[in-house]
Parts: structure tokens; sequence; C-alpha cells
């Protein structure tokens, strides 16, 4: 039986964004759009995180910031802290002493929600290889945890809006949004990939979705 709220189209396109990096991150020449994924499931986020706090507040009339980051937590934090831990005991056993250090830190800024930051500052002419990084990929869930925290106060800045304004508000940011990753594309890539700034507008594309009306 089917879930209250269970969409088999957002399940359908997280599949689908999963696939596309995990073909990519096996060949590059299967999937060389395989970042769209991540693209793809930042905008998920967006439209399934909206709809979450708007339900909330058209059904009660208010919102709990500890209810939802604690649904939150509990949703993703054994699995983020499961992956930590076994990586780090793998790693003191497999891994040479020079690389465990990079190994630690990196696993202590995805403890602290910043392994998106932790991994820009580490980039560069001289970072190591990606290959060298088993925490790398723990990148996306950074931004997405910063996401949850300041994302509700967007949405409850603009609850008192009729949709078409929120729609409008939402498109503003969207389009400023896009243009400031553009200028990061351009100046800066590993800004572009890494910042949430830099990826508001993904997640804004599907907070505006949410709001349009069903086809």
């Amino acid at each position: 039986m089917q879930k209250p709220g269970f969409r088999y189209d957002v399940q359908a396109l997280r599949g689908l964004a999963v696939l596309l990096v995990m073909l990519f991150h096996a060949n590059t020449s299967w999937s060389p759009g395989g970042f769209l994924g991540v693209d793809i499931f930042f905008t998920i986020s967006g439209f399934v995180i909206f709809r979450l706090i708007d339900h909330e507040l058209r059904a009660t009339g208010a919102f709990r910031f500890s209810g939802f980051y604690a649904r939150r937590v509990v949703r993703l934090f054994p699995a983020l802290f499961a992956t930590v831990a076994l990586t780090v005991l793998f790693s003191l056993v497999l891994l040479p002493a020079d690389q465990l250090r990079d190994i630690l830190d990196s696993a202590l800024a995805a403890a602290l929600s910043v392994a998106n930051v932790y991994f820009y500052l580490d980039s560069g002419y001289f970072a190591a290889q990606a290959i060298e990084k088993p925490l790398l990929h723990l990148w996306s869930l950074g931004v997405e945890e910063q996401f949850y925290l300041a994302f509700p106060l967007l949405v409850l800045g603009i609850a008192a809006l009729s949709t078409r304004f929120k729609i409008a508000a939402l498109m503003v940011v969207t389009v400023f949004g896009a243009m400031l990753s553009q200028h990061y594309v351009n100046t800066n890539p590993d800004a572009a990939f890494y910042l949430p700034f830099q990826r508001v507008f993904q997640f804004t594309a599907g907070a505006v979705v949410a709001l349009l009306p069903p086809p």
C-alpha cells in the first residue's frame, strides 16, 4: 500500500540522479553528464522540503524548527556516522600514517556538516586526487545540511504572500542564484561546485515547481 505523500515520480527522479552519478564515477564516458545527477537531487530536495514546510504551515498555522531538524537528524545522521566511522576504521588499518590526517580532518568536517567547505578549501593544483579522498562524496550532504538550516527561514519569510507572489519571489532568487553560479563557473569552478550559495538556485527552482498547479 502506498504511503501518504509518497511520490513515484520523485522516487524515480531520485533513482535517475543516483544512477547518473554512479555511472559517471564508474566510467565518465558512460555518463558524461553525470554531474547533472547532483543538480537533479538538489532540485528534488527543494521541491520536497518546501512541500513539507508549506503543508505544516497550512495544517497547523505554525512551523516547529525543533521537529523539522529532529526529523532531518534521524533521517541522515545514523547513516552518516556509520559511513564516517567505518571509513576511519578501515583507513587506520589500510592507509599509511601520512594519509590519516586528511582522512580524520575530512571525517570531522563531515560530522560537523561542513564537508563541502572542507573539500573546497582542500581543492586546487596541489590537492590529492579524488580517489585518495574516501569521504569526498559527503560534500553534497554538507550542502544539503546547510540548506536545511537556511531554507525554512526563506519559506517562512514568504509564507504570508499569495501563491503568485511566492512564485515570483522564488523565481527572483532562482534567477540571481543561477547568475551567481554561472559567474563562479567561469571564475572559480571549485566554489561553484562545492559551496552552498552557488547551489541555492537549484533548491529554489524545486520550490517553484512545488507551487505550480498540477498538470
